[in-house]
């Protein structure tokens, strides 16, 4: 994986999905008891015009956009995470196939730089909806197979109670992002 294809990767998987996902919790609150807010924030944009609709649209896809970009300020060492004059560094690391790349190293474009260029230049991509069902129940690694990095869904796994990280057979399930937040 590259730095561009990371930063492709990730402006679909994060505020492209939070655009698509907000507005989907506007127009319809998820779930079969949605929290007050969400019923009362679903009403007030069902009430608002096409265009007035769109500006909203436009102010989410706004502050997604930034708040993607400030996190890769930081993982690009541009915005402090800790005071005094020594400051530590974060590295990004992709690894494959025993195979490990630096995505934020010294000699390669800031990550933010390539982010800010990407959402210039194009619009958020809808999610798609192909191998991974929606409410889809399998082991974290046979739904883990089937994602794509376009398809706007999460897993949500049940872990055993020892367990801080995912383990591959634990039971999981298959949500789109906005509902998986809601959890």
């Amino acid at each position: 994986m590259t730095n561009s294809e990371f930063v492709n990767a990730l402006k679909v998987q994060t505020s492209d999905a939070a655009v698509f996902g907000t507005v989907a919790n506007l127009e319809r609150p998820p779930g079969r008891k949605p929290r007050e807010r969400d019923v009362t924030l679903s009403k007030w944009y069902g009430n608002l015009t096409s265009s007035d609709k769109a500006f909203v649209n436009t102010v989410i896809r706004e502050a997604a956009e930034l708040a993607v970009f400030s996190f890769l300020c930081v993982l690009d060492g541009v915005s402090a995470i800790e005071d005094g004059p020594e400051k530590g560094d974060l590295r990004l690391i992709y690894t494959k196939n025993g195979i490990e790349l630096l995505l934020n190293g010294s000699s390669q474009e800031f990550l933010h730089d390539s982010y800010n260029a990407l959402c210039q230049a194009s619009d958020p991509i809808a999610p798609e909806r192909p191998e991974v069902r929606v409410y889809e129940v399998d082991s974290a690694q046979h739904l883990r197979e089937k994602q794509t990095s376009a398809d706007g869904m999460d897993l949500h796994s049940v872990l055993p109670i020892t367990s801080k990280t995912p383990v591959p057979e634990a039971p999981s399930i298959a949500l789109p992002k906005n509902e998986h937040r809601k959890l």
